[in-house]
């Protein structure tokens, strides 16, 4: 007779409780998990929401192809601002997230509604806006409908347990940084800003170009990378990018990411994505992991 589910944690429990303390290796699982991740476009929901030490972001690239020069936005001083409040777009979003946080129970439906909505609102007009893309059992994602090149954007929220510390993102541009300068294989940071909200989240948004090495699924191949972290106590979002084609870079700097992470209409977005994250049901095949419910942490 199988066991069930409720054994199978069970039985992980009781043999986790018997090992000593493990070595924190957060910059290593994410440098992992992140040469893994560009290269997967069928992303499971339940597997990002898992993965918190990953920055899922993705294009790809030449062998050995040099990044492009990209200035540090981190050393500008020059204050963020969000977009002049006339715009239609930004109504539209803050009805569709005020529609969904009315229901008793979010769907899925509701949420892309939402999400699309802002992103039409706070992306830059060069890119037009978005339109959902989504293949049979993948992450459903938004892709610009203009730009050059065009860009698929995805967002997962999901919460964590141990310290806050130990989280991805919470050291900054300088903490990814000397974790890129430690890595076994080629990983430039070519943009970055990091930012605290309201004194209760973290974000890092970064621009990135990575050579595989020899623990890689493709050593020796180099792909760009572009996505934002935001972190608090018990919750964790993960929003990725890749460019649509080969050989080719998120146009979108960490600086206009920044801008978008610390607008309200991001921020509310990303209240209504806590709940109706924490509300989604096992997904079928998922690991037996038990998954810490996220929290929001802003009043």
């Amino acid at each position: 007779m199988s066991p069930t589910t409720e054994e199978l944690r069970s039985a992980i429990d009781e043999e986790l409780s018997t090992l000593a303390p493990m070595t924190d290796g957060v910059g290593r699982a994410r440098a992992a998990g992140q040469r893994r991740v560009r290269r997967r476009r069928t992303l499971r929901v339940a597997a990002v929401t898992a993965a918190v030490a990953v920055v899922a972001g993705v294009g790809y690239a030449a062998v050995d192809r040099e990044p492009s020069a990209a200035p540090d936005a981190a050393a500008d001083p020059a204050p963020r601002s969000e977009r002049p409040g006339g715009d239609p777009r930004r109504t539209t979003a803050d009805e569709a997230v005020a529609r969904a946080m009315a229901s008793p129970r979010i769907t899925e439906q509701a949420w892309l509604d939402a999400f699309a909505a802002t992103w039409d609102a706070l992306l830059p007009r060069r890119f037009g806006g978005v339109t959902l893309t989504r293949e049979p059992g993948s992450v459903p994602m938004l892709r610009t409908t203009a730009g050059t090149p065009r860009f698929d954007s995805w967002l997962s929220i999901g919460g964590y347990e141990g310290p806050r510390a130990d989280q991805p993102g919470t050291s900054g541009c300088a903490g990814l940084r000397q974790v890129a300068a430690e890595a076994d294989f080629r990983w430039d940071v070519t943009d970055c800003v990091d930012g605290t909200i309201a004194s209760e989240l973290d974000y890092l948004a970064d621009r990135e170009y990575t050579v595989g090495g020899d623990q890689s699924d493709t050593p020796g191949q180099g792909s760009h990378g572009a996505g934002v972290l935001v972190v608090g106590d018990n919750f964790f979002l993960e929003w990725g990018l890749q460019a649509v084609g080969p050989d080719a870079e998120v146009g979108l700097t960490a600086d206009e990411m920044a801008t978008m992470v610390e607008d309200p209409l991001f921020l509310r977005m990303a209240e209504l994505g806590t709940r109706y994250f924490a509300e989604r049901p096992d997904e079928p095949g998922a690991s037996v992991v038990r998954q810490v419910d996220p929290t929001w942490p802003l009043s």
